[in-house]
C-alpha cells in the first residue's frame, strides 16, 4: 500500500529507514481515514467520541492535555468562587 500511494518501487522502499516507512504508512492511513470520516459526516453521520480523523495533517490527540480542563470542571474545582452569570 505504501508503494502504491507513494509511487516508489519496492526496491526503493527497502532502502528506506523503518521510521520513514512507518511515518509514511501512518500518514496514508490518516489521509484515507480523514476522507472517509469527512464523507460520512457529510451524509449526517455522528461519531460517539468525535471525529476520529479531524485533520489529515496530524494524528488526533487522545484526551485533553493535562494543562487543560473543561469550563465546568474549572467551576467545580473553584468551589463556588466563580458564579455563572
Amino acid at each position: 500500500s505504501v508503494s502504491k500511494e507513494t509511487g516508489a518501487g519496492m526496491d526503493t522502499l527497502l532502502e528506506w529507514p523503518i521510521r520513514r516507512f512507518e511515518k509514511t504508512q501512518r500518514a496514508i492511513d490518516r489521509c484515507v481515514g480523514f476522507q472517509l470520516s469527512y464523507l460520512a459526516e457529510a451524509q449526517g453521520c455522528k461519531f460517539k467520541n468525535g471525529n476520529p480523523y479531524p485533520t489529515w495533517k496530524f494524528d488526533r490527540i487522545q484526551g485533553l492535555s493535562k494543562a487543560l480542563m473543561s469550563a465546568g470542571e474549572f467551576q467545580r474545582n473553584s468551589a463556588g468562587a466563580i458564579s455563572a452569570r
